[in-house]
């Protein structure tokens, strides 16, 4: 939960930053910019990858640079539902859409803290030290840290 909480805090945040800085993108108060990122939030986490995926060949054709037009349209496609925020143009919401997910991005890396919680093993190539196996393919043996190994076996 307050790994969601700060996410939308971090996309409040990047979206106001990106209305100062820019005089193409306007909001009326400060709730409707709250609400314009819980909207471009859920749009990313359900249009998006939809889109992405229908477009992918024109995508690939330029070399991944048509993404940048749809989160542009991703962008200006808020400004449709939220009433309150306007984005004046598509070129407003191009510069927009790419100073947000920079700042976004940015103040995530910050601000959100990973909850994963990772385990650290050690991989021993059928007994070659540092070494791929030649012999045996591409099998990786995991072995326990020895500490581990000690607690298992209590």
């Amino acid at each position: 939960m307050n790994e969601i909480l700060s996410k939308l805090f971090v996309n409040v945040i990047s979206l106001m930053a990106v209305i100062q800085l820019f005089s193409g993108i306007h909001v009326d108060k400060w709730q409707t910019a709250v609400v314009a990122a819980v909207v471009l939030g859920v749009i990313n986490l359900i249009i998006r990858p939809v889109i992405f995926l229908l477009m992918l060949p024109i995508t690939m054709v330029t070399l991944g640079l048509f993404s940048f037009i749809i989160n542009a349209e991703l962008f200006y496609l808020v400004s449709v539902f939220v009433e309150g925020f306007v984005v004046d143009s598509f070129l407003w919401a191009l510069i927009g859409s790419i100073t947000f997910g920079v700042l976004n991005f940015v103040l995530n890396l910050i601000f959100v803290s990973k909850s994963t919680k990772t385990a650290r093993v050690n991989f021993n190539f059928r007994g070659f030290k540092n070494e791929a196996p030649k012999k045996y393919g591409d099998v990786i043996d995991v072995e326990l840290e020895p500490e581990k190994k000690k607690e298992l076996k209590s």
